[in-house]
């Protein structure tokens, strides 16, 4: 079993500033399930809650946002993409990797 946490519990990657410096570094395969489960036990908390309600800018609850920002590092250090890249590259670089693997 692959255990990558932190101090407060949840699963680590590396800061923007490391991704820099290591972006041919590479992730853990169960890095990026560990920080896809750390989103679901953060939604487990709110149990009451709707996902509308989870996800509203204006009230989605710390730890869920942290759990996601947390993930979307893990998949980016994972693709190898640039932490500063936009959202808009960030989809088109998927689809392009997508219409890689479909051509195999």
């Amino acid at each position: 079993m692959c255990e990558v946490t932190g101090k407060d519990g949840l699963p680590t990657v590396q800061k923007e500033e490391d991704m820099k410096k290591n972006d041919q570094e590479t992730v853990p395969p169960c890095l990026i399930t560990q920080t896809a489960q750390a989103i679901l036990d953060a939604r487990a908390k709110y149990p009451d809650c709707s996902l509308a309600d989870l996800y509203d800018e204006t009230t989605m609850p710390p730890e869920l946002r942290k759990a996601h920002q947390e993930n979307d590092r893990a998949v980016m250090q994972a693709y190898g993409s640039s932490p500063k890249m936009t959202e808009s590259e960030i989809v088109a670089e998927l689809f392009k990797k997508y219409e890689e693997l479909a051509r195999k």
